[in-house]
């Protein structure tokens, strides 16, 4: 998967953050700082995201009708075709393989996916709440 993203980043032509905010706003428009948020960066670290994505032509900034103080970020058309052409074909590798599976492995294959999710849920957690526990469980 990081190979993929590195991939994909150099593909699109930006790098593995500017990638992650992109990929955030697959779902529609955000606030800057809800961006911040997300990807755990300063709010003058986005700022210099998105204008370095707009000149790209891969984003825009719009009124936020609900507070007319804010604006949100959202994708610009291009940016959905550079998508279409990364990720579409890896969904139609995906979607051939699992039209072999039967309804048992679907919910196994699904299953396994969220058991690997959780793990690596509880890892973080754990690191972010001592990164000593970390250091010293892999001595040097």
């Amino acid at each position: 998967m990081d190979a993929f993203d590195a991939a994909a980043a150099a593909t699109i032509g930006v790098n593995r953050n500017d990638l992650r905010a992109l990929n955030l706003l697959e779902t529609g428009p955000l606030s800057q700082a809800s961006i911040a948020a997300a990807l755990k960066i300063t709010r003058p670290s986005v700022t210099t995201l998105v204008d370095r994505l707009e000149s790209a032509g891969m984003v825009r900034r719009v009124p936020d009708l609900r507070d007319r103080r804010s604006t949100l970020v959202e994708l610009l058309p291009a940016t959905w075709q550079a998508f279409e052409r990364v990720y579409r074909p890896v969904g139609t590798h995906v979607d051939q393989l699992a039209d072999g599976w039967d309804e048992q492995q679907r919910q196994a294959v699904a299953q396994a996916l969220l058991d690997l999710s959780s793990i690596f849920d509880v890892a973080v957690t754990r690191i972010m709440r001592d990164p000593a526990e970390q250091d010293a469980s892999h001595p040097t």
